[in-house]
């Protein structure tokens, strides 16, 4: 019988979000040398006019100035809303994206005329001015932030929630970023409010491809806390992550199918042969949960086999408890008689015990030690435990008394000894 092969999961590898070499992108370049003619064009006829005309060029001018201002800021905000969700570049503007996102748009530009409008308001007070511009540069990259995860307008100006959205940000090396872009993006600002000259076209690309830099650097930010913030992600660690599990699950699951039809024909060394190379060739990472299949199974003769090996590395991890459901498992499936791998293993099953159970179980592993393991050293003593568990936990006296006459006939050192004379005292006293 063969099985079908499941489609292979698509992994969407991600690498880190490229940030202080995305502003060279040829298409970040093509889109921004225009503006920035057309910007330092208009900026000079202001500052040439003087007085008299400069400000009836920028009236003249107003529409063009909006409506490149708001295409650059829409672009800017493709930036950002695509770098959160871990797009390593957005994607080409074209007429579907701009209507698709044309709702978020129009709240994105609402949302800055607001900011906008608050600082035109307070022109006239220095102090007031300058807490505008603060508040501005503080609060309108998060109202943006909201309006990327949520597209809710209202919420965007909900000053609770500029504190929810503080609140969920780590201050990480993504956050440093962003603020040092922030600066520099204000310091190449503050240059277009002095006296401009034609000299000055640097100033200008300074503040475009800064403003490209610091929707990107914010952008990473929102992707970084992404699992905070409630933001889904298309590319991301966690995503990859995700592709790689469900990758590694279904390719687990067809390998167990093949184990499982091996075992319904009773072909069980091919089985363990299988097995065996499957952990090999991870380096046991799949052992878990490939325990977690097979011991469920009808025929429990595979999972006998695995346990023993199982048991060893989980003891070897500390994970006493697992290796004890294990052991059970395989005791009570093997007409309750098992051998572990060594006799160092046993012992230490021993020390882990926690219930009357697990110690009756250990009586059986150890009254036969002398045979499994004869060459080790706490032979003897591995022996008188076992007696000793039979009397007080397991209550079989005979079967005390049998081993305790095996251990006097093939270990008289050993019937001399203080634990050994205890025992014989005991028994004794119950006859």
């Amino acid at each position: 019988m063969t099985t079908r092969p499941t489609k292979p999961v698509w992994i969407d590898r991600f690498e880190p979000l490229e940030v202080w070499r995305f502003v060279f992108r040829a298409e970040n370049v093509l889109l921004a040398a225009p503006l920035i003619l057309i910007w330092s064009f208009l900026l000079g006829s202001y500052y040439i006019g003087g007085p008299a005309t400069g400000p009836i060029m920028v009236v003249r001018s107003v529409g063009a100035i909006y409506l490149t201002v708001a295409f650059l800021f829409c672009y800017l905000f493709i930036i950002l809303d695509y770098t959160a969700r871990g797009y390593q570049t957005p994607p080409k503007l074209s007429g579907d994206l701009l209507t698709t996102n044309k709702g978020r748009f129009i709240k994105s530009l609402a949302i800055a005329s607001f900011f906008a409008a608050l600082i035109y308001a307070n022109l006239s007070s220095p102090v007031l001015l300058g807490l505008m511009v603060m508040l501005t540069l503080l609060f309108l990259p998060v109202s943006l932030c909201i309006i990327a995860i949520q597209d809710a307008f209202l919420s965007a100006l909900n000053p609770l929630n500029w504190m929810v959205f503080f609140r969920d940000i780590e201050f990480d090396k993504s956050v440093a970023q962003y603020f040092l872009i922030l600066g520099m993006t204000v310091a190449a600002g503050s240059l277009l409010t002095k006296n401009f000259s034609w000299f000055n076209l640097l100033t200008v690309s300074a503040v475009v491809f800064s403003l490209i830099l610091l929707f990107r650097s914010l952008g990473v930010v929102l992707h970084t806390h992404a699992s905070t913030l409630g933001l889904s992600v298309r590319f991301g660690p966690q995503v990859e992550a995700r592709q790689v599990a469900e990758s590694e699950r279904r390719a687990l699951s067809e390998f167990s199918l093949s184990l499982f039809q091996q075992v319904e024909v009773n072909r069980i060394e091919e089985a363990w042969d299988t097995y065996r190379m499957q952990l090999t060739a991870d380096k046991f990472a799949s052992e878990d949960a490939l325990w977690d299949i097979i011991h469920k199974w009808q025929s429990p003769k595979l999972a006998i086999l695995a346990g023993r090996g199982y048991i060893d590395r989980l003891l070897n991890q500390q994970r006493s408890r697992e290796a004890w459901d294990v052991l059970r498992y395989c005791f009570e499936n093997n007409q309750n008689e098992y051998r572990l791998s060594n006799g160092d293993v046993t012992l230490t099953m021993m020390d882990t015990t926690s219930t009357s159970q697990e110690r009756r179980i250990c009586a059986e592993l150890l009254r036969f030690f002398d045979k499994d393991f004869p060459a080790h050293p706490r032979v003897s003593d591995a022996l008188l435990k076992a007696v000793e568990i039979m009397i007080i936990d397991a209550n079989d006296l005979i079967g005390a008394r049998k081993l305790l006459n095996h251990i006097r006939i093939k270990f008289p050192e050993t019937a001399r000894k203080r634990a050994y004379l205890k025992l014989e005292t005991v028994l004794a006293a119950d006859r």
